[in-house]
């Protein structure tokens, strides 16, 4: 998942939110620390080239960054530099959007109305200017108040007022985005859609505001609670609104439902859930004629067939997966847009990539090593970030196909090609990026070690090197998921240390790294997953019984032939191949009734 949704970014698929920058700013008020203000000093000529390029003033620049708090020092510079850069736009719009609103009150029905609130709007465009936000969001409250007030006494057309009343909150909500304050701007955007009854496309414009900011903060947060009304606003609200007669706004507020959908099955996978997502991509489909609108077609069957196969991937569920490579085959011949193209064919070759690893359909994994190469063939040398993912993906699939054949010069060029990827994306463009690729070249290493023996031990070093980045950003409270990978990665290289070794704590420290995995969600999270940590328990137990002795020896073969039990048990509830597995675990029912 952690890959697909890599790609998607680098692709620029429309999402409201991709889990970058996990945390949120601390308090919006909080004096800022010496290190936070250093940093700040250090990037005020980017602050200011920011401030040129926006139409915005150097303090409302300056102001925004403030907003960052802790993460002026926690994310990189290219993230920093980003979300000013984007904030700064928005803000430069909203005091453009307030001039005009002020330029409206001539048309107003009562003179002593806008007498008193044009100058509560210019006061608000000066505050932005002047980089205090708290007194415009204060001074456009004030503006909202008294057509709240002029409408409650009916002293002029009350839609009129409405719609006014609306608008000044709508811009409030653009200031308070602008300080990060996601939950803050979604209550006003949902205050404003309520009072714009006249005109259903603002009232929508309004809804899918008010869901796009409950997902920012539910992915940055992980809170569900906040994808949840996300969800809710935007189906029971906005989805109603549109009609075919309209059919990209019907489209729109569809695919924008499911993309919270897949924001929220990114946090906490669920069957139900990724049954709902590929039922509402099905229905966005047949909503596209084939026969006029081929590469409209092709791209939503495509979006069908990524949800089926995230439902396959991470659900266990092998026929999900081979609908998801169906559906891609069905889109490929009228799939003409190169960045389309190449985001299907990476998810495309995820999924053959997968039937290979889970269910040990070897020449899957071949099929997918083709056709990344394919994908990299396609993909234009100067879009870094999608050659990365590429190159990434190709690493992991000829990792697996080395693995299953034993090919120790394979495994060195996915290790090769995983470098590569690691080459184009630098930490500060994208830490998250890294921190996957560094996963795979952890990976791909840590086999070819266990390949290659004592001869190999240089690779351990690399490897742990590449899982110390990796972990530094996939850590257990903002990223349960990929620590998981992290951490059953640490296991292998603890288990391969112990095998080149003969080193008995360091199956030790594995079967501790497993048992950890198991307590820390993968049942829920990955219930395939799950059973490769419990395999890997039962391998590190039974490597220790066979440097053990008595009693020792007849415990640590109990517990391995325990968990060799549950691990069988629940693998064979997925569906997944057992037969090595029940062949190893025959060994230790030997060792044990032999001990």
């Amino acid at each position: 998942m952690r890959v697909l949704i890599g790609l998607a970014c680098a692709l620029a698929l429309t999402a409201t939110a991709t889990p970058t920058l996990a945390q949120l700013p601390a308090m919006r008020d909080r004096p800022l620390s010496a290190a936070e203000r250093g940093r700040l000093t250090e990037l005020e000529g980017q602050l200011q080239r920011i401030s040129a390029q926006r139409n915005t003033s150097a303090a409302a620049v300056r102001s925004i960054a403030r907003k960052l708090g802790a993460r002026l020092t926690t994310s990189s510079t290219d993230e920093i530099l980003k979300l000013v850069d984007e904030k700064a736009g928005e803000l430069s719009a909203a005091k453009s959007r307030i001039a005009e609103l002020e330029g409206e009150l001539d048309s107003l029905d009562s003179m002593r109305l806008a007498r008193a609130v044009q100058p509560l709007l210019q006061a608000a465009q000066t505050a932005i200017e002047e980089g205090e936000l708290e007194i415009a969001e204060a001074k456009l409250a004030e503006a909202a108040s008294q057509f709240g007030t002029a409408r409650e006494t009916l002293q002029g057309r009350v839609a009129d007022l409405s719609k006014r009343e609306a608008e000044i909150l709508g811009q409030q909500a653009q200031v308070r985005r602008a300080g990060f304050d996601y939950l803050g701007a979604a209550d006003l955007y949902g205050k404003a859609a309520e009072l714009e009854t006249g005109d259903a496309n603002t009232r929508l414009y309004f809804y899918i505001h008010q869901a796009e900011n409950l997902s920012f903060h539910g992915v940055h947060a992980v809170d569900l609670t906040a994808l949840d009304r996300a969800l809710a606003v935007v189906r029971d609200q906005a989805i109603p609104l549109t009609t075919t007669a309209d059919m990209a706004r019907y489209r729109g507020a569809r695919e924008f439902y499911g993309t919270i959908m897949g924001n929220r099955l990114m946090l906490d996978p669920s069957r139900q859930r990724h049954q709902e997502l590929i039922e509402l991509r099905r229905e966005i489909l047949a909503s596209v004629d084939r026969a006029t609108e081929p590469e409209e077609w092709a791209r939503q069957r495509a979006l069908v067939a990524n949800a089926e196969g995230q439902l396959g991937q991470e659900m266990a569920d092998r026929s999900a997966v081979v609908r998801a490579i169906q559906g891609y085959a069905e889109a490929e011949p009228l799939m003409t847009d190169p960045q389309a193209r190449l985001r299907m064919m990476h998810a495309w070759a995820n999924a053959l990539k997968h039937l290979g690893s889970t269910y040990g359909e070897h020449d899957q994994t071949l099929g997918a090593i083709d056709l990344f190469k394919r994908a990299v063939a396609e993909a234009s040398q100067e879009d870094t970030f999608v050659r990365a993912y590429l190159l990434d993906g190709l690493a992991a699939a000829e990792t697996g196909a080395a693995m299953h054949a034993g090919d120790a010069e394979m495994m060195d060029q996915a290790a090769e090609h995983s470098r590569e990827s690691l080459a184009l994306v630098t930490r500060e463009e994208s830490a998250m990026s890294r921190a996957g690729f560094s996963l795979t070249l952890a990976r791909a290493l840590g086999y070819s070690a266990r390949l290659k023996g004592e001869a190999g031990a240089p690779h351990l070093v690399e490897a742990r090197a590449a899982l110390a980045e990796a972990g530094e950003v996939f850590n257990r409270d903002q990223a349960p998921v990929d620590w998981i990978w992290v951490e059953l990665e640490q296991a292998s290289l603890d288990m391969t240390e112990a095998r080149i070794g003969g080193d008995p704590a360091a199956a030790e420290a594995a079967e501790a790294r497993y048992r950890a995995i198991q307590a820390g969600g993968a049942r829920e999270l990955m219930p395939a997953t799950w059973v490769d940590a419990k395999v890997g328990e039962a391998y590190a137990l039974q490597f220790q019984a066979e440097h053990a002795q008595g009693e020792r020896r007849r415990e640590l073969l109990t517990r391995a032939q325990a968990a060799w039990a549950e691990a069988l048990a629940v693998a064979g509830e997925l569906g997944t191949t057992t037969d090595t597995y029940a062949a190893d675990a025959a060994v230790t029912a030997r060792m044990l009734a032999e001990s």
